[in-house]
């Protein structure tokens, strides 16, 4: 799958992504959640949380689920694939 950047679009512990199938997403992957601009403590750029892959919804989208960082996670950060 593309490492490159997606928009998230938060709604409580579940997010949506701007990445699906077309990208070879699958169910069960991780992603991390990037920091698309600075905001109190956190700095752009800076890792912010991890996904999980709960459902392909289409060709470009994706519901996951929040893993790690719920409370700095929010609508338009950026989403990688996870490697540790």
């Amino acid at each position: 799958p593309s490492s490159a950047a997606s928009d998230v679009y938060k709604r409580q512990d579940v997010v949506y992504i701007s990445v699906g199938s077309q990208n070879g997403l699958r169910v069960g992957f991780r992603l991390v959640v990037i920091a698309k601009s600075s905001r109190n403590k956190i700095s752009a750029g800076e890792r912010i949380g991890v996904l999980q892959v709960s459902e392909i919804v289409g060709a470009n989208l994706a519901r996951a689920r929040i893993l790690d960082g719920i409370e700095a996670i929010t609508s338009g950060d950026n989403v990688e694939l996870y490697t540790k």
